[in-house]
């Protein structure tokens, strides 16, 4: 069963990372010029379907993994993995740069991240 969580989990952050992308790259298409053609260039934006199908599998896979870990110890796993990849995603796909501070919380939040997950349940 750990296994199997390893790969949903793994899948979910790659879902996740995906929709991000393409909820960013849909966005340089979207006209908001007036409301109708808002709403025309968001219907007609092939990279934000591709984006809201990719996180309704994420969401699927999200629920899979609530149902087998609590809630408490997955959230602020995953919440840290997906801050630490959409930036180094962003800065590799999208030429987004980061500061020298940023780097510096990177090490941070793995450092907590290591706290939560070795963390031993106590009764």
């Amino acid at each position: 069963m750990n296994s199997l969580i390893l790969i949903v989990g793994a899948l979910y952050l790659l879902l996740a990372l995906a929709g991000q992308l393409f909820f960013k790259r849909a966005a340089g298409g979207i006209n908001t010029d007036s409301m109708q053609s808002f709403v025309a260039s968001t219907l007609s934006n092939w990279q934000l379907w591709v984006a809201v199908i990719t996180y309704l599998f994420a969401m699927i896979a999200w629920v899979w993994l609530l149902k087998h870990i609590d809630l408490s110890r997955i959230f602020p796993i995953m919440s840290a993995l997906l801050l630490l990849t959409i930036p180094l995603i962003s800065a590799y796909f999208l030429q987004e740069s980061l500061s020298l501070r940023y780097w510096l919380g990177i090490v941070c939040m793995v450092i907590g991240i290591m706290l939560i997950a070795t963390e031993i349940k106590t009764i």
